[in-house]
Protein backbone atom coordinates (compact mmCIF):
# COMPACT_ATOMS: atom_id res chain seq x y z
CA UNK A 1 0.00 0.00 0.00
CA UNK A 2 1.36 3.47 -0.87
CA UNK A 3 0.66 6.92 0.52
CA UNK A 4 -0.05 10.20 -1.27
CA UNK A 5 0.49 13.49 0.49
CA UNK A 6 -0.74 16.97 -0.48
CA UNK A 7 1.34 18.67 2.15
CA UNK A 8 -1.20 18.68 4.94
CA UNK A 9 -2.96 15.32 4.75
CA UNK A 10 -1.65 11.89 4.01
CA UNK A 11 -4.15 9.54 2.34
CA UNK A 12 -3.47 5.81 2.05
CA UNK A 13 -4.12 4.29 -1.34
CA UNK A 14 -4.87 0.60 -1.85
CA UNK A 15 -2.84 -0.25 -4.90
CA UNK A 16 -4.11 -3.82 -4.91
CA UNK A 17 -7.83 -2.88 -5.33
CA UNK A 18 -9.18 -3.67 -8.72
CA UNK A 19 -12.10 -2.01 -10.38
CA UNK A 20 -14.44 -4.37 -12.29
CA UNK A 21 -13.87 -4.33 -16.05
CA UNK A 22 -16.02 -1.73 -17.77
CA UNK A 23 -16.98 0.00 -14.49
CA UNK A 24 -16.14 3.60 -13.62
CA UNK A 25 -14.92 3.94 -10.06
CA UNK A 26 -16.49 6.66 -7.93
CA UNK A 27 -13.90 8.88 -6.18
CA UNK A 28 -13.33 10.19 -2.67
CA UNK A 29 -12.30 13.79 -2.23
CA UNK A 30 -9.60 14.85 0.27
CA UNK A 31 -10.41 18.13 2.03
CA UNK A 32 -6.98 19.28 3.07
CA UNK A 33 -5.76 22.85 2.99
CA UNK A 34 -4.05 22.45 -0.35
CA UNK A 35 -5.27 21.42 -3.78
CA UNK A 36 -8.14 18.90 -4.16
CA UNK A 37 -7.00 15.33 -4.39
CA UNK A 38 -9.16 12.35 -5.46
CA UNK A 39 -8.47 8.70 -4.86
CA UNK A 40 -10.33 5.64 -6.19
CA UNK A 41 -12.72 3.77 -3.85
CA UNK A 42 -11.81 0.10 -3.62
CA UNK A 43 -14.11 -2.16 -5.67
CA UNK A 44 -14.79 -4.30 -2.58
CA UNK A 45 -16.52 -1.35 -0.93
CA UNK A 46 -18.56 -0.65 -4.06
CA UNK A 47 -20.08 -4.15 -4.13
CA UNK A 48 -21.13 -4.19 -0.45
CA UNK A 49 -24.26 -2.18 -1.27
CA UNK A 50 -25.53 -4.78 -3.68
CA UNK A 51 -24.58 -7.92 -1.72
CA UNK A 52 -27.41 -7.86 0.82
CA UNK A 53 -29.94 -8.16 -2.07
CA UNK A 54 -27.94 -10.64 -4.10
CA UNK A 55 -29.22 -14.17 -4.62
CA UNK A 56 -27.12 -16.98 -5.90
CA UNK A 57 -26.00 -20.48 -5.29
CA UNK A 58 -23.10 -22.72 -6.02
CA UNK A 59 -22.09 -22.12 -9.57
CA UNK A 60 -25.10 -19.85 -10.17
CA UNK A 61 -25.27 -16.24 -11.31
CA UNK A 62 -26.23 -13.61 -8.77
CA UNK A 63 -29.05 -11.17 -9.45
CA UNK A 64 -28.67 -7.62 -8.14
CA UNK A 65 -31.70 -5.58 -7.23
CA UNK A 66 -31.57 -2.50 -9.41
CA UNK A 67 -34.21 -0.70 -7.41
CA UNK A 68 -37.18 -1.46 -9.70
CA UNK A 69 -40.68 -1.60 -8.23
CA UNK A 70 -42.13 -5.02 -7.31
CA UNK A 71 -44.38 -6.65 -9.93
CA UNK A 72 -48.04 -5.69 -9.81
CA UNK A 73 -50.38 -8.55 -8.92
CA UNK A 74 -53.99 -7.80 -9.79
CA UNK A 75 -57.16 -9.71 -10.77
CA UNK A 76 -55.83 -10.60 -14.20
CA UNK A 77 -52.62 -12.05 -12.80
CA UNK A 78 -54.52 -13.99 -10.14
CA UNK A 79 -56.89 -15.40 -12.74
CA UNK A 80 -53.95 -16.28 -14.94
CA UNK A 81 -52.22 -18.24 -12.17
CA UNK A 82 -55.40 -20.09 -11.32
CA UNK A 83 -56.06 -21.01 -14.94
CA UNK A 84 -52.54 -21.97 -15.90
CA UNK A 85 -52.45 -25.62 -16.88
CA UNK A 86 -48.96 -26.96 -16.52
CA UNK A 87 -47.38 -30.28 -17.23
CA UNK A 88 -44.65 -31.57 -19.49
CA UNK A 89 -45.02 -29.91 -22.84
CA UNK A 90 -48.37 -28.38 -21.86
CA UNK A 91 -49.54 -24.92 -22.80
CA UNK A 92 -51.02 -22.52 -20.28
CA UNK A 93 -54.20 -20.53 -20.77
CA UNK A 94 -54.00 -16.84 -19.92
CA UNK A 95 -56.96 -14.81 -18.84
CA UNK A 96 -56.65 -11.55 -20.73
CA UNK A 97 -59.14 -9.71 -18.60
CA UNK A 98 -62.64 -11.16 -18.74
CA UNK A 99 -65.62 -9.24 -17.42
CA UNK A 100 -66.32 -9.48 -13.68
CA UNK A 101 -68.86 -12.12 -12.60
CA UNK A 102 -72.50 -11.14 -12.49
CA UNK A 103 -73.91 -10.87 -8.98
CA UNK A 104 -77.64 -11.41 -9.05
CA UNK A 105 -80.43 -13.34 -7.35
CA UNK A 106 -78.83 -16.70 -8.07
CA UNK A 107 -75.57 -15.77 -6.36
CA UNK A 108 -77.47 -14.28 -3.42
CA UNK A 109 -79.40 -17.53 -3.05
CA UNK A 110 -76.17 -19.53 -3.13
CA UNK A 111 -74.63 -17.43 -0.39
CA UNK A 112 -77.72 -17.91 1.77
CA UNK A 113 -77.40 -21.66 1.66
CA UNK A 114 -79.23 -22.85 -1.47
CA UNK A 115 -75.91 -23.90 -2.95
CA UNK A 116 -76.05 -26.14 -6.03
CA UNK A 117 -73.55 -28.94 -6.20
CA UNK A 118 -71.59 -27.95 -9.29
CA UNK A 119 -69.92 -30.97 -10.77
CA UNK A 120 -66.37 -30.62 -11.97
CA UNK A 121 -65.80 -34.19 -13.03
CA UNK A 122 -67.25 -37.64 -12.62
CA UNK A 123 -65.42 -40.95 -12.33
CA UNK A 124 -67.83 -42.60 -14.76
CA UNK A 125 -67.42 -39.80 -17.28
CA UNK A 126 -63.64 -39.91 -16.93
CA UNK A 127 -63.72 -43.64 -17.62
CA UNK A 128 -65.87 -43.09 -20.69
CA UNK A 129 -63.55 -40.37 -21.95
CA UNK A 130 -60.49 -42.59 -21.50
CA UNK A 131 -62.03 -45.22 -23.78
CA UNK A 132 -63.13 -42.64 -26.34
CA UNK A 133 -66.84 -43.21 -25.62
CA UNK A 134 -68.66 -39.92 -24.99
CA UNK A 135 -71.89 -41.49 -23.71
CA UNK A 136 -72.43 -44.38 -21.33
CA UNK A 137 -74.63 -47.33 -22.23
CA UNK A 138 -78.29 -46.32 -21.86
CA UNK A 139 -80.69 -49.23 -22.27
CA UNK A 140 -83.82 -47.09 -22.41
CA UNK A 141 -82.46 -44.84 -25.15
CA UNK A 142 -81.01 -47.81 -27.04
CA UNK A 143 -84.40 -49.51 -27.02
CA UNK A 144 -86.08 -46.36 -28.35
CA UNK A 145 -83.66 -46.04 -31.28
CA UNK A 146 -84.90 -49.36 -32.66
CA UNK A 147 -88.54 -48.29 -32.47
CA UNK A 148 -88.66 -45.12 -34.54
CA UNK A 149 -92.18 -44.18 -35.69
CA UNK A 150 -92.48 -43.89 -39.46
CA UNK A 151 -93.81 -40.35 -39.27
CA UNK A 152 -90.71 -39.05 -37.45
CA UNK A 153 -87.53 -38.47 -39.50
CA UNK A 154 -84.48 -40.41 -38.40
CA UNK A 155 -82.48 -37.29 -37.52
CA UNK A 156 -85.26 -35.91 -35.31
CA UNK A 157 -85.77 -39.28 -33.61
CA UNK A 158 -82.07 -39.58 -32.87
CA UNK A 159 -82.13 -36.18 -31.16
CA UNK A 160 -85.02 -37.33 -28.98
CA UNK A 161 -83.12 -40.50 -28.07
CA UNK A 162 -80.02 -38.46 -27.30
CA UNK A 163 -82.05 -36.43 -24.79
CA UNK A 164 -83.33 -39.60 -23.12
CA UNK A 165 -79.77 -40.93 -22.95
CA UNK A 166 -78.58 -37.67 -21.40
CA UNK A 167 -81.20 -38.09 -18.66
CA UNK A 168 -80.15 -41.68 -18.01
CA UNK A 169 -76.48 -40.80 -17.75
CA UNK A 170 -77.13 -37.96 -15.29
CA UNK A 171 -79.61 -39.79 -13.04
CA UNK A 172 -76.99 -41.43 -10.72
CA UNK A 173 -75.43 -38.03 -10.03
CA UNK A 174 -78.65 -36.74 -8.49
CA UNK A 175 -79.66 -39.95 -6.75
CA UNK A 176 -76.34 -40.04 -4.91
CA UNK A 177 -77.07 -36.53 -3.60
CA UNK A 178 -80.57 -37.22 -2.33
CA UNK A 179 -82.37 -36.14 -5.48
CA UNK A 180 -84.30 -37.84 -8.25
CA UNK A 181 -84.99 -37.79 -11.99
CA UNK A 182 -88.37 -37.31 -13.66
CA UNK A 183 -90.30 -35.79 -10.78
CA UNK A 184 -93.94 -35.02 -11.62
CA UNK A 185 -95.37 -31.69 -10.50
CA UNK A 186 -98.51 -29.63 -11.12
CA UNK A 187 -99.42 -25.93 -11.07
CA UNK A 188 -102.39 -24.32 -9.35
CA UNK A 189 -104.63 -25.15 -12.34
CA UNK A 190 -103.71 -28.83 -12.24
CA UNK A 191 -101.48 -28.82 -15.32
CA UNK A 192 -98.84 -31.52 -14.97
CA UNK A 193 -95.18 -31.25 -15.85
CA UNK A 194 -92.14 -33.46 -15.47
CA UNK A 195 -88.97 -32.04 -13.90
CA UNK A 196 -85.84 -33.65 -15.36
CA UNK A 197 -83.98 -33.66 -12.02
CA UNK A 198 -84.70 -32.31 -8.57
CA UNK A 199 -82.58 -32.03 -5.43
CA UNK A 200 -84.92 -30.84 -2.67
CA UNK A 201 -84.20 -27.29 -1.50
CA UNK A 202 -81.10 -27.13 -3.72
CA UNK A 203 -81.72 -27.48 -7.47
CA UNK A 204 -84.58 -27.59 -9.96
CA UNK A 205 -83.04 -28.90 -13.18
CA UNK A 206 -84.14 -28.82 -16.80
CA UNK A 207 -81.83 -30.70 -19.16
CA UNK A 208 -81.19 -30.13 -22.86
CA UNK A 209 -78.84 -32.24 -24.99
CA UNK A 210 -77.70 -29.55 -27.41
CA UNK A 211 -74.90 -27.24 -28.53
CA UNK A 212 -75.81 -23.56 -28.22
CA UNK A 213 -73.62 -22.65 -31.18
CA UNK A 214 -75.65 -24.97 -33.44
CA UNK A 215 -79.15 -23.68 -32.64
CA UNK A 216 -80.96 -20.36 -32.91
CA UNK A 217 -80.86 -17.78 -30.16
CA UNK A 218 -84.66 -17.94 -29.95
CA UNK A 219 -84.42 -21.66 -29.18
CA UNK A 220 -82.13 -21.04 -26.19
CA UNK A 221 -84.46 -18.30 -24.95
CA UNK A 222 -87.33 -20.77 -25.27
CA UNK A 223 -85.48 -23.26 -23.03
CA UNK A 224 -85.03 -20.60 -20.36
CA UNK A 225 -88.65 -19.44 -20.57
CA UNK A 226 -89.87 -23.02 -20.28
CA UNK A 227 -87.78 -23.61 -17.17
CA UNK A 228 -89.04 -20.46 -15.51
CA UNK A 229 -92.66 -21.18 -16.41
CA UNK A 230 -92.93 -24.92 -15.74
CA UNK A 231 -90.38 -25.65 -13.04
CA UNK A 232 -90.68 -22.77 -10.58
CA UNK A 233 -91.25 -22.80 -6.80
CA UNK A 234 -95.03 -22.51 -7.22
CA UNK A 235 -95.16 -26.10 -8.54
CA UNK A 236 -96.38 -28.82 -6.17
CA UNK A 237 -94.87 -32.32 -6.14
CA UNK A 238 -97.60 -34.82 -6.99
CA UNK A 239 -98.46 -37.98 -5.13
CA UNK A 240 -97.54 -40.44 -7.87
CA UNK A 241 -96.09 -43.91 -7.53
CA UNK A 242 -92.73 -42.78 -8.82
CA UNK A 243 -92.59 -39.67 -6.61
CA UNK A 244 -93.57 -41.65 -3.52
CA UNK A 245 -90.77 -44.09 -4.23
CA UNK A 246 -88.12 -41.49 -5.07
CA UNK A 247 -88.97 -38.56 -2.77
CA UNK A 248 -91.53 -39.74 -0.18
CA UNK A 249 -90.75 -36.92 2.27
CA UNK A 250 -91.45 -34.19 -0.28
CA UNK A 251 -94.71 -35.29 -1.87
CA UNK A 252 -97.30 -32.52 -1.57
CA UNK A 253 -94.65 -29.85 -1.06
CA UNK A 254 -93.59 -27.16 -3.50
CA UNK A 255 -90.35 -27.16 -5.45
CA UNK A 256 -87.54 -25.17 -3.87
CA UNK A 257 -84.02 -24.36 -5.02
CA UNK A 258 -81.97 -22.69 -7.72
CA UNK A 259 -83.22 -23.19 -11.28
CA UNK A 260 -80.56 -24.83 -13.45
CA UNK A 261 -80.43 -25.45 -17.19
CA UNK A 262 -78.07 -28.39 -17.63
CA UNK A 263 -76.33 -28.99 -20.95
CA UNK A 264 -73.41 -31.08 -22.26
CA UNK A 265 -69.93 -29.58 -22.50
CA UNK A 266 -70.04 -26.85 -25.14
CA UNK A 267 -67.68 -26.60 -28.09
CA UNK A 268 -67.96 -22.82 -28.45
CA UNK A 269 -66.95 -21.21 -25.16
CA UNK A 270 -67.70 -17.64 -26.27
CA UNK A 271 -71.30 -18.44 -27.17
CA UNK A 272 -71.72 -20.31 -23.89
CA UNK A 273 -70.56 -17.33 -21.82
CA UNK A 274 -72.96 -15.00 -23.62
CA UNK A 275 -75.95 -17.20 -22.81
CA UNK A 276 -74.84 -17.84 -19.24
CA UNK A 277 -74.82 -14.12 -18.57
CA UNK A 278 -78.20 -13.58 -20.23
CA UNK A 279 -79.72 -16.45 -18.27
CA UNK A 280 -78.62 -14.88 -15.00
CA UNK A 281 -79.53 -11.31 -15.90
CA UNK A 282 -82.90 -11.94 -17.54
CA UNK A 283 -84.18 -15.15 -15.94
CA UNK A 284 -82.18 -15.72 -12.73
CA UNK A 285 -81.30 -19.17 -14.09
CA UNK A 286 -77.92 -20.87 -13.87
CA UNK A 287 -76.61 -22.63 -16.98
CA UNK A 288 -74.30 -25.51 -16.13
CA UNK A 289 -72.34 -27.97 -18.22
CA UNK A 290 -72.36 -31.64 -17.32
CA UNK A 291 -69.13 -33.54 -17.98
CA UNK A 292 -70.16 -36.65 -19.90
Amino acid sequence: MSEISDGSTTTPVDSTAKTPRGATSPTRRSTGGGADLTTPIPAQQMTRVARPRESGGKGGRSEVDTGSAPPVVGPVQVAQRRRESGGKGGRSEVDTGSAPPVVGPVQVALRRGARPAIEESDSSSEAAASTGDQRSATPRADSMRNKRPDKIPAAAWNRICDGVAFNEVREPYYKERGGANEVYVADAKGRRYKVDSYMPNKEIVSRKETQFSEIKESTVMGYLQELRRKYNPSMRILSTEGNLKKLPDYVGKNLAGVQVLEIPSQKNREVLEVFKKRALDDFQIMIREARL
